[in-house]
């Protein structure tokens, strides 16, 4: 147990009143007059109250008490620690798996201390605050390791940037559980490769390894049982200026020079929540809004003729000239490198599901952010995703059939296409560096460990 102290500095005759349940401190909860015992985990929500001044605004904290199975970690006398940042979600009974709705919760992101290398459940924490989270993911959400949607808050329930782990402040965050493939890194490794070739220009996100504990019980404490395993905390895929850089729209915006732009939008399994729609240019493509949600009618017109009108360049006789051309209407480069990701990985889903575009205000249409790359190098026993050679760009069955085989009928693109190759394969992308890469990742994942 602790003993809890509270007061406001400057003012110690002001009156503060406390919750220890959800509900805002008021006249009818308790008001401190002295040291508060904690001996269990909770939050507490706080507000002070001083004569001829305004309250004070509510304030969270909590208190996340571990059992002798993390305080005395398989018998060592040690807390548990890790060599990469550790992240703990209480969700105080709330099953955050029963549905797509969040639900409070409280978070702790604690990095490894510079000097022993170690994050420690008792270390100082990067994060500690009111959050919400719930399970995120198709297929992946029946897989014995979970994913899940996190949303930072703050004490009135609103959104709270919060940067984590050396990543840009924000309030979306993706917790990825990468049960299906054992290597643990697919996607990091696919989302870094595409960062160190571009930078943050929005075409990927930022990732980081972390080990994680999600209590999902109504319990005074939390246990080793609460241990998640390792996963890989991502940033989400949104509209701002530290992700895809490319101007907000809101759903009242239909002045035509700011509706040219802010749309990021994807080909995936079918959504009603989203605008959903097929291309009419000559390739019949089905894409559906992302961020945002939806596009009102204004912006959907926009962007629907906008690609519609690329598509009809491309088809056209007079697709690679330079002024007239589908050059004009897209960047070539994001393309490029999107589609070498995917097919260097052999991403069997690269070209069917969870594949973005975005349009920046008064810019090109450009390709990504790239996102679900689980299933790539290797991880797939089905339509040649085992096997290391072979294209997925010309292959049947709707997979490929997007704009890339029209666009390498462009001898220009082709030869940037393959320029791009031997660049990627003398730098980032040479022997030396992927094996030093993976190599890495595997060290730092095994912590030591071997048999």
């Amino acid at each position: 147990p602790i003993e809890l102290t509270l007061e406001v500095p400057d003012h110690p005759e002001a009156n503060i009143q406390y919750s220890l349940t959800s509900a805002d401190p008021s006249a009818f909860t308790p008001t401190y007059s002295g040291p508060i015992t904690i001996d269990k985990s909770t939050t507490m929500r706080i507000k002070a109250t001083l004569p001829g001044h305004l309250s004070s605004r509510i304030i969270e904290i909590g208190f996340l008490v571990m059992d002798e199975t993390l305080t005395n970690f398989v018998g060592t006398g040690k807390i548990f620690d890790s060599n990469i940042p550790v992240m703990v979600i209480d969700s105080f009974g709330a099953n955050l798996t029963s549905s797509r709705a969040f639900k409070p919760a409280y978070s702790v992101v604690i990095s490894p201390d510079p000097e022993t290398g170690r994050a420690s459940l008792t270390g100082k924490a990067d994060y500690a605050g009111p959050s919400a989270a719930h399970l995120r993911g198709e297929s992946s959400a029946g897989f014995g390791q979970k994913s899940y949607a996190l949303e930072l808050r703050d004490a009135d329930g609103e959104d709270h940037d919060a940067a984590l782990l050396g990543m840009p402040a924000d309030s979306d965050w993706a917790i990825y559980g990468p049960w299906s493939e054992k290597s643990l890194m697919r996607n990091k490794l696919i989302f870094d490769w595409m960062r160190a070739l571009r930078g943050a220009d929005g075409t990927s996100m930022r990732t980081r390894f972390v080990e994680i504990f999600i209590n999902q019980r109504e319990s005074d404490t939390i246990g080793y049982d609460a241990y998640q395993g390792v996963h890989v905390l991502m940033e989400k895929i949104k509209i701002n200026a530290d992700r895809v850089p490319i101007g907000n729209l809101n759903e009242h915006t239909i002045d035509p020079d700011m509706i040219t732009g802010g749309y990021i939008f994807r080909k995936d399994k079918t959504d009603s929540g989203k605008n959903n729609w097929r291309t009419s240019g000559g390739f019949g493509i089905p894409l559906q809004s992302f961020d945002p949600d939806r596009f009102n009618d204004v912006q959907l017109e926009y962007l629907q003729d906008y690609i519609n009108r690329f598509e009809r360049t491309l088809k056209g006789d007079d697709f690679i000239h330079p002024t007239k051309g589908y050059r004009t209407l897209m960047d070539t480069s994001s393309f490029i490198d999107a589609q070498w990701m995917l097919e260097i990985s052999k991403q069997v889903d690269g070209y069917v599901f969870s594949t973005y575009w975005h349009k920046p205000r008064n810019g090109k249409l450009r390709a990504g952010p790239l996102w679900d790359f689980n299933i790539s190098l290797g991880n797939a026993s089905y339509a040649t995703g085992e096997t290391p050679t072979g294209w997925y760009q010309n292959s049947r069955n709707g997979r490929g059939q997007l704009w890339y085989p029209r666009l390498h009928e462009d001898p220009e693109y082709k030869m940037a296409h393959w320029d791009r190759y031997w660049h990627m394969r003398q730098t980032i992308l040479s022997d030396k560096a992927i094996d030093a890469t993976i190599d890495g990742h595997m060290n730092t994942l095994l912590d030591g460990y071997s048999e």
